[in-house]
């Protein structure tokens, strides 16, 4: 099994919501999921609204770091993630692979505080 460090965030008008909704997938689609407490941040840039974050350890028997990822990516997308919603500041969903095993895939991650407060808690 694969150990995974998910990071997911929303600033939705329905964070609250969407946070939970990628939790339930998460928990359906992988094993042995455990997330941190959802907690409120500023947006990185102080440009557009607060989010909700939390960060989720889960397992998968898949073997590439890009599969995960694309699947994330496939379920941002269905809940309404476009690439305009970087640009409006508005993200419905954001679920991004920080580490697979051990490799750091986003190492700037390790070094953000919406991360880092979820982190922690695992």
């Amino acid at each position: 099994m694969n150990k995974l460090i998910i990071s997911i965030g929303s600033n939705t008008p329905d964070k609250a919501t969407r946070i939970a909704d990628a939790l339930t997938w998460l928990a359906l689609t992988f094993r042995d999921v455990r997330a941190s407490e959802v907690y409120r941040t500023e947006e990185y840039h102080r440009r557009h609204p607060d989010y909700f974050n939390c960060v989720a350890e889960a397992r998968t028997e898949l073997d590439s770091a890009a599969d995960v990822t694309a699947m994330l990516k496939d379920f941002e997308c269905r809940q309404g993630r476009t690439p305009q919603s970087k640009i409006s500041g508005l993200v419905p969903i954001d679920l991004d692979l920080v580490i697979f095993n051990d490799s750091v895939l986003r190492p700037h991650e390790l070094e953000r505080e919406y991360f880092l407060i979820g982190y922690r808690q695992l």
